[in-house]
């Protein structure tokens, strides 16, 4: 994935009427489109590295333009359900997005785009 592919979205039917549901819209759609009120993620049946299943909810999640390189925020992690999942988020936030053609945090990408500061980021 280029930089420009993140910031307009890719996949399947993307610019028809009949998108399918394999597509992105893309960072800086995603920018508008959370700026317009406060949402919260909730991520269902998420999993650690030691097979604990819990239901983890980022709040006031925000994409900033791309001149921030789309950095991402949240206002308060929460486990709505299970085991404490590992925050990945949390030791990172506000992290910016990254690509291999458009590195914001030195880890000269060899993968698609990403958030993460520590090169294994969140794919």
């Amino acid at each position: 994935m280029t930089w420009d592919d993140a910031n307009r979205g890719f996949g399947d039917d993307l610019n028809t009427s009949n998108a399918s549901t394999n597509f992105f819209i893309g960072l800086d759609r995603l920018h508008l489109l959370l700026g317009q009120a406060e949402y919260t993620i909730d991520l269902n049946n998420m999993y650690d590295n030691w097979s604990n299943k819990g239901r983890p909810n980022y709040h006031n999640i925000t994409v900033g333009p791309e001149s921030s390189n789309y950095r991402l925020s949240y206002s308060e992690f929460t486990i709505s359900d299970g085991h404490v999942v590992d925050n990945g988020l949390a030791a990172n936030s506000p992290i910016e997005f990254s690509t291999p053609d458009h590195d914001t945090n030195g880890c000269n990408a060899s993968s698609p785009g990403w958030y993460g500061s520590d090169c294994r980021g969140f794919r």
